[in-house]
């Protein structure tokens, strides 16, 4: 039973090399739209917003990992509390639904949608 289930969490991240988020200021209907970015952070790996995407304001000042699970269906996304790209000690973590428009995050575009890839 253990080997069976760390197969089926290694089978759910292996192929995804990236995450993409595209945050825009509106939603309609499930919808993501107007003025929209793209952001691409790595899966699985340790990163800080803020070096990442180079002070961009969407963004905040702690570290994240994004990990593409269940065949790239979902994505839990973890917060930290260190601001170094060390991921240390996990403040929060949210398991997102993967090509849907979901939020708000923040502004200034506070929808998004993330996508593995």
């Amino acid at each position: 039973m253990i080997v069976f289930l760390l197969l089926v969490s290694l089978e759910t991240t292996k192929g995804y090399s990236t995450v993409n988020t595209t945050t825009c200021m509106n939603n309609t209907d499930g919808h993501c739209h107007d003025n929209c970015k793209v952001y691409t952070a790595p899966n699985n790996i340790c990163y800080n917003p803020k070096r990442l995407f180079h002070n961009d304001s969407q963004w905040g000042d702690y570290d994240i990992i994004d990990k593409c699970e269940l065949l790239g269906k979902v994505i839990k996304r973890c917060f930290y509390t260190s601001k170094n790209d060390s991921c240390v000690d996990e403040s929060d973590c949210y398991t997102l639904q993967a090509d849907i428009c979901v939020g708000p995050f923040g502004k200034p575009r506070p929808w998004g949608t993330l996508t593995c890839q």
